[in-house]
């Protein structure tokens, strides 16, 4: 099977915040390493990824723009794909496939996006749930519907060998994700958290929190997860039901326990549901007493390897591409 991933936000690899860019980018390899397919990555001119068992397509912006629009088929770029793989909805993004055979499929990475593809993969029940509650035409939009959760390559990550002794948080820094949240939080437990991102860190109104700034590649992103004791995720339902974070991923990979809140798939993908709550209040009593520290870094690190490993992503895509192709 010849398999065509579309990643059309940014250069590969991500210099800095880009969840969906991370996952499009560790799904290609993924699908590299295992060979059974015929993987192609059609991204923007400045990627630098490079692969042995696959094929990258560079455009620029407005050849992918055109992409997106149908004005460039996709038979011009490659003729023979059984699958394409977008982030975008048919509805505002329809790709020309006239002349091929290729099946369309979407993958939904937001809160509420309009989808509208026939073949539609959600990231995590929980955002396949609040999806289906916001759409009251949901079951009329699709062909077929798949959950898949996002993976990771663990081998970018690792556990701290420093004493960990820092709370942190790390995301984009907007309304979404409910930045103020921590500054009630740092007060409440009146100890300093290091907070990195992208963004307007005035949005945390809080003295204690310590904004570093953005993160600039994986590898300065170990370092910052490595050496805390505990992340905090503060996403939060209304302001945003967040379907399967990367930076939750990546903060267990280096054997960091999640605190957060009971939002989109949040709670599905922590390895310990306990220290997913509805309320601050319940959280801030975690952090004072560290119910989080209970666990030991390297069995959060096996068990967020053993569940979202980038392979084990790729494996179930293929599983879903097999019934997609058979229909």
């Amino acid at each position: 099977m010849k398999l065509v991933i579309i990643e059309n936000h940014q250069p590969l690899p991500v210099k800095q915040y880009g969840g969906i860019e991370r996952i499009s980018l560790f799904h290609y390899t993924a699908q590299c390493e295992l060979g059974v397919n015929d993987p192609v990555l059609i991204c923007l001119h400045g990627s630098s990824i490079s692969t042995q068992n696959g094929k990258v397509i560079q455009l620029s912006r407005k050849e992918m723009d055109d992409l997106l629009s149908n004005k460039l088929p996709l038979r011009n770029l490659i003729s023979d794909a059984d699958i394409v793989l977008t982030n975008n909805s048919e509805l505002f993004f329809p790709i020309d496939l006239s002349g091929t055979n290729t099946k369309r499929v979407g993958v939904c990475h937001g809160d509420d996006e309009i989808t509208n593809n026939k073949y539609q993969f959600f990231v995590s029940n929980g955002q396949l749930k609040a999806h289906i509650k916001r759409k009251q035409n949901f079951d009329t939009l699709h062909k077929k519907v798949f959950v898949v959760n996002n993976g990771i390559d663990h081998n970018l990550y690792r556990v701290g060998e420093t004493t960990k002794n820092k709370i942190v948080w790390f995301s984009s820094i907007d309304p979404r994700k409910s930045p103020e949240l921590l500054g009630i939080i740092a007060n409440s437990i009146n100890e300093n958290i290091i907070a990195a991102g992208t963004g307007n860190p005035y949005l945390f109104n809080s003295n204690k929190v310590n904004y570093i700034g953005p993160i600039t590649g994986e590898e300065e992103k170990t370092n910052f997860f490595s050496r805390a004791e505990v992340y905090i995720h503060t996403s939060k339902d209304p302001n945003f039901n967040d379907p399967c974070p990367t930076t939750v991923l990546e903060s267990q990979m280096c054997g960091v326990p999640v605190v957060g809140f009971k939002s989109g798939g949040v709670e599905e993908i922590c390895y310990d549901k306990n220290l997913i709550f509805d309320n601050i209040e319940d959280l801030i009593n975690c952090i004072k007493n560290k119910d989080y520290l209970q666990h030991k870094p390297s069995d959060i690190r096996e068990w967020a390897i053993e569940n979202f490993n980038s392979i084990k992503m790729a494996k179930e895509y293929n599983k879903c591409f097999e019934l997609i192709m058979k229909d």
